[in-house]
């Protein structure tokens, strides 16, 4: 393929796919859904840097790039014969349709918070989850610990009559997590370890 001044989603499928073909790119053809996980990562992080930079040309870049990862993921599984980018497509197009219902069906919101509602609504119809555990243990583990225990605590405190603490400012907490993270630090002990054990046991405790 020759270098355009334009180009569609289905020319990067095109480009993708010539980089994996027999006689392709050796470093393309050998990465797997494993060996580019962490590329993966990575990629929608430089996303959110962009953004909190309001660098639009580097997000124009990023997104680039975190497609790639999409249609990259979708090529890999294509060659081994268990699902293409049209899959992914149609799952994602579905699933906005479903959990859109005050849109595309007879459901009502008025806010962005009724909308939010009728997505939880639709997604537990969906995931079948029978139990408040079995809905946090849907939550990935794999997520940055504070994003997954601030995950679990909200559906959490949604399920039950959770105690209402005193609030607290942005200041107040960006000072008393710095402290302890240090804390743990110089204790020898691994932040990210330490609250993904204590999300694990809270998961673990609910019956």
């Amino acid at each position: 393929m020759k270098k355009q001044s334009k180009y569609s989603f289905d020319d990067l499928l095109e480009i993708v796919a010539r980089l994996s073909a027999p006689d392709g790119c050796p470093w393309d053809r050998e990465q797997t859904h494993q060996s580019i996980c962490s590329n993966t990562i990575e990629e929608a992080y430089e996303v959110v840097d962009a953004i909190d930079k309001n660098d639009k040309i580097a997000l124009i870049e990023e997104l680039g790039d975190l497609l790639l990862q999409s249609v990259f993921h979708s090529d890999i599984a294509k060659r081994a014969g268990n699902f293409d980018m049209d899959d992914v497509l149609t799952v994602i197009c579905d699933k906005l349709i479903s959990r859109h219902s005050h849109i595309f069906g007879n459901d009502k919101a008025t806010n962005a918070g009724d909308s939010i509602s009728v997505w939880e609504k639709n997604k537990e119809k969906e995931k079948g989850h029978t139990s408040v555990k079995a809905k946090l243990e849907s939550i990935p583990k794999n997520l940055p610990a504070l994003m997954r225990a601030s995950k679990v605590i909200k559906k959490l405190d949604n399920s039950n009559d959770s105690p209402q603490n005193k609030p607290i400012t942005a200041i107040e907490l960006e000072a008393e997590l710095v402290t302890l993270v240090r804390q743990a630090v110089q204790s020898g002990h691994e932040p990210e370890l330490v609250l993904n054990q204590a999300v694990n046991k809270m998961i673990d405790d609910l019956t």
